[in-house]
């Protein structure tokens, strides 16, 4: 029989069931995922929205010189973009982010550089997504339907192997064996 709650009442019964909460860290956990894979994927290229600046010409001259591509905005080891990372700090909070002093430098820019940032607009291109995602795993918490959660985990895996996939063929196909 469905028994009508207030807000009130609903809160209650969610939190007197737990209902929610290891669904809140799954969900933590795959958006800092979500956000890590887009950072990382847009280090190289000039995909971040907004576009960044292209490099100067004395500094496509200087990263030739070193054996680098000369526009591959942020990245020549691959250091940068191997550093972000996430952690998740409770059921309602993630961290993603780097360690290295030039992920601060390369996101805000400096005197000398514009800001090229790929953490703070990952977070934004992803959030709209995170939050879809996010629902879909409530509600389907919420309505008792763990078969639902494991196909949303599933969906959520395809979307990211879809998205690294897109990513990862161009350089596939690219002759330039070092890359």
């Amino acid at each position: 029989m469905t028994r009508i709650l207030s807000l009130v009442e609903f809160a209650a019964e969610l939190e007197r069931l737990g209902a929610l909460d290891a669904t809140n860290r799954e969900i933590i956990e795959a958006g800092c995922k979500m956000i890590r894979f887009e950072a990382r994927r847009v280090i190289g290229s000039y995909d971040a929205k907004p576009t960044w600046p292209q490099l100067a010409e004395s500094t496509q001259r200087n990263r030739e010189k070193k054996g680098f591509p000369a526009n591959e905005p942020l990245l020549r080891t691959g250091d940068l973009r191997d550093s972000i990372e996430y952690q998740v700090i409770s059921d309602h909070e993630g961290n993603v982010g780097s360690n290295l002093d030039i992920a601060v430098y390369q996101e805000l820019g400096t005197s000398k550089m514009p800001p090229r940032p790929f953490l703070s607009t990952s977070a934004k291109k992803m959030g709209p997504e995170i939050a879809k995602m996010a629902g879909r795993a409530t509600a389907a918490r919420i309505a008792g339907q763990g078969f639902g959660e494991i196909q949303e985990l599933l969906h959520l895996a395809h979307g990211i192997y879809e998205a690294g996939k897109n990513a990862v063929e161009p350089l596939l196909t690219n002759d330039d064996d070092e890359r």
